[in-house]
């Protein structure tokens, strides 16, 4: 397995994991519209994720112009089908609009928290490193 389908199985598995937890405590509260909302936005959100990730690896074969139109088509068919759900979620008694959103922004969540909390790391890494320099510890 390459190093980019690793990081995208982990980002997947990390995005689960928060979800059903998300999903857990909706369920323990009695709310399951937003649990199924949370939970059904979460499988739309790692759909599209490997979608992307097919995509652009798809792509970088391809010729500038043909690259250009075949990463278009896929954006707006990404797109659509996000729409879709979302609506269906707006009409749908069974599923939380709100909550599915939530679901569906949980792959970014993840991707950004995952950077934030590496750069904290590697700024504290470096400060703790200084100070070690500069005591003469190290």
């Amino acid at each position: 397995m390459d190093e980019v389908a690793v990081v995208q199985r982990r980002i997947i598995i990390q995005g689960a994991v928060v979800s059903s937890t998300l999903a857990g405590l909706a369920i323990l509260s009695g709310r399951w519209p937003e649990a199924w909302g949370v939970l059904c936005g979460t499988l739309v959100a790692i759909l599209n994720f490997c979608m992307l990730a097919r995509n652009i690896r798809s792509i970088f074969a391809l010729d500038p112009r043909h690259a250009r139109f075949k990463g278009g088509f896929n954006y707006m068919g990404r797109y659509f089908m996000s729409a879709a759900v979302l609506f269906y979620s707006f009409t749908s008694p069974f599923l939380n609009m709100y909550a599915v959103l939530v679901g569906m922004l949980m792959i970014k969540v993840v991707i950004l928290a995952g950077a934030i909390i590496t750069y904290c790391r590697e700024r504290l890494s470096l400060m703790l490193n200084s100070a070690h320099q500069e005591r003469g510890d190290g």
